[in-house]
């Protein structure tokens, strides 16, 4: 309930008066990341449908929200590594194969790079002539939405990722890795899409595509207190 509040408070609440996607994206967004959460702490098959159908149904409600679908995979994968089974499959390994294991991993991202940039004609142009600007201006957009937040549930939200204390507990080993993995699929979504308009358009500090992280950030820094 204090982190629905707090969400009213933030810069996210300015777009509820206009006329924009975000008006229809923002909730999605969080029945996306709460079926998530649940899904990934095993609560059972009907819940892992409920996300993969609603990480779905966002596709259709504004495009940005692919990174939606795109950190329920990336942190189901993460998930599965790390559980019994990852463990499990990776008990007999020898530092040699986890290193090829890496290695396997980086060339596969390669490989995936390859493919989709011919079809993607906005990631191809930025990852190949303009990485600065991703970094750059990707980093500007994080700040600003640390500013819209404020500076302890930013923090908060990030010292979220890690508490030791709750090892054990599966609902916040769900929560902390949808978290990560949704931080890296916006945060890339926005330093690309701000590094392409800056060659295009104009240059300016995209934190609207990142407002998604704002009520995960917030219920981090309640896990946090």
């Amino acid at each position: 309930a204090a982190a629905a509040v707090a969400t009213l408070c933030t810069s996210a609440y300015i777009y509820a008066a206009l006329i924009l996607p975000e008006i229809l994206a923002f909730p999605t967004f969080m029945l996306c990341a709460y079926t998530a959460v649940q899904a990934l702490a095993g609560r059972g098959r009907r819940w892992t449908i409920a996300a993969i159908a609603t990480s779905l149904f966002a596709l259709g409600v504004r495009s940005q929200l692919a990174m939606a679908l795109a950190a329920l995979a990336l942190a189901a994968a993460w998930t599965w590594i790390v559980g019994p089974r990852g463990r499990r499959l990776r008990a007999k390994w020898s530092k040699t194969d986890h290193v090829g294991a890496a290695l396997l991993a980086i060339g596969a991202f390669v490989v995936l790079n390859q493919l989709a940039s011919p079809h993607v004609h906005q990631w191809a142009s930025v990852t190949q002539n303009w990485k600065g600007r991703i970094w750059t201006l990707g980093l500007e957009s994080g700040s600003a939405l640390a500013i819209g937040l404020g500076v302890l549930p930013a923090i908060g939200g990030l010292a979220s990722l890690w508490v030791p204390e709750r090892r054990a507990d599966p609902q916040w080993r769900a929560f902390a890795t949808y978290l990560a993995a949704a931080i890296v699929t916006f945060g890339t979504y926005t330093g690309v899409k701000a590094a392409y308009n800056s060659t295009v358009v104009f240059t300016r500090v995209e934190e609207r595509n990142l407002i998604y992280l704002g009520p995960l950030l917030l219920i981090g820094t309640a896990i946090v207190l």
